[in-house]
């Protein structure tokens, strides 16, 4: 509770890990990135001058998930003809709802293309200018 109104530049590592698992097991449940977005979104990007031209077209693009700006579309039910209206997703390949049955989707594919053996990461660096 103590982050609440503290502005994130003046939040130590500590305490944005504290946050984190606050928000994963005893925050507030719903909130997504595109919330934080929405309201913080803009004052952090007049405030950092110095992202690159994607960052905040990517903000933007997760600000806009599932609102009327993205259009959307009716869906009906086929047995009792019930109708609601759902608005689309921004399907950017940054945003954490869009993508995660893609991501899920990937992973799997890469799992099953394992070998039955221990893996291990090696990082060499070259010495000799090619």
């Amino acid at each position: 509770m103590r982050y609440f109104g503290k502005s994130p530049d003046l939040l130590g590592r500590e305490d944005v890990r504290a946050y984190q698992v606050y928000l994963a097991n005893d925050g507030p449940s719903g909130r997504e990135v595109a919330d934080i977005f929405r309201r913080y979104g803009e004052p952090y990007r007049a405030q950092h001058t110095s992202l690159s031209t994607a960052q905040p077209r990517v903000m933007t693009a997760i600000e806009l998930y599932r609102t009327a700006a993205l259009g959307g579309h009716v869906e009906a039910c086929d047995q009792c003809g019930h109708r609601r209206i759902a608005f689309n997703s921004c399907r950017d390949r940054h945003c954490p709802r869009c993508q995660s049955l893609a991501r899920a989707q990937w992973l799997e594919d890469r799992r099953a293309e394992l070998l039955a053996t221990q893996y291990f990461h090696v990082v060499d660096k070259a010495t000799v200018l090619i």
